[in-house]
């Protein structure tokens, strides 16, 4: 029974879908016969009609894919609104506009380079963190009582000939020691300064030893008046070998570099190739000036 309603139903389907075509057919032929709803491509019934695949209605008429609405038209991906137009990655508001940064460094200073010949800053060692030696840096800090004065001695343009040397602190300044030249700082970036002087020998005295400093380096940052050092950094290789008795261990040129191994910090290789330095870094924020102090 249920097969013969479906074969029935489905007759009569068929009937009703030919009625309404017969009665179109009818219709469209009182007509031009231009417009059909039919599936051949050429016909009156074909495909390119005003609904079909290519007509008003189709993939590319007014409604279609490539129409007034359609990917590449008014609203499209490249029109007025699309990736590429007035609001576009690369428009008016892109990121290489006006705001963008600058490849000159830091903040300009408010001061002309040239003023900074014979400016000397007062790094006091005992207000620095030393980072290197680890652990083994409040061993070593013990000595440090005197200041390092880093100073300008000559400006040129991107430039700054700089020297450096101990100071001794008195009551109406400091008692300054042997004065190093370093040679060009690199002051491309102002206020940004940075000097390497590999090579060189810094002599730090205490206790009537003088402790080399190998390879003095410097790199820091200027206050926009100069007035300050906001950061600044001291590398260098500290030379241990005659500052055993400093600590009571003897007069041996390895006393502090076994003492230091034994609490995990290892020596490095000084300049002349032997195993006896140990690294040294510290850091200090805001140095001052040191009022009416030149090292040229």
């Amino acid at each position: 029974m249920r097969i013969h309603r479906l074969c029935i139903a489905s007759l009569l389907l068929a009937a009703s879908t030919g009625c309404v075509r017969d009665e179109k057919e009818e219709s469209d032929n009182s007509t031009s016969g231009t417009v059909s709803d039919g599936g051949s491509a050429g016909g009156d019934d074909g495909g390119s009609g005003d609904d079909g695949g290519s007509g008003d209605d189709g993939g590319s008429g007014d409604d279609g894919g490539s129409g007034d609405d359609g990917g590449s038209g008014d609203d499209g991906g490249s029109g007025d609104d699309g990736g590429s137009g007035d609001d576009g990655g690369s428009g008016d508001d892109g990121g290489s506009g006006d705001d963008g940064g600058s490849d000159d460094g830091g903040e300009p200073m408010d001061i002309d380079p040239e003023d900074l010949d014979g400016y000397t800053w007062d790094l006091v060692l005992s207000e620095g963190t030393i980072t290197e030696p680890p652990t083994v840096g409040v061993l070593i800090s013990s000595l440090f009582t005197d200041s390092i004065l880093l100073g300008v001695t000559d400006v040129d343009t991107g430039t700054l000939d700089m020297a450096v040397a101990v100071g001794s602190p008195t009551l109406s300044g400091h008692e300054v020691g042997d004065i190093l030249p370093l040679g060009e700082a690199d002051f491309s970036a102002p206020p940004d300064f940075e000097i390497d002087g590999t090579g060189y020998i810094l002599y730090y005295p205490y206790d009537g030893v003088g402790i080399p400093f190998e390879d003095p380096f410097f790199v820091g940052e200027m206050s926009r008046d100069a007035a300050t050092l906001v950061a600044v950094e001291f590398t260098a290789r500290l030379d241990t070998r005659e500052t055993g008795p400093l600590f009571g261990l003897g007069s041996a040129e390895t006393a502090v570099c076994e003492l230091v191994m034994s609490l995990g910090v290892n020596c490095v290789d000084c300049a002349d190739g032997e195993t006896l330095c140990l690294d040294l870094a510290i850091d200090w924020t805001d140095a001052e000036l040191a009022p009416g102090l030149s090292l040229e």
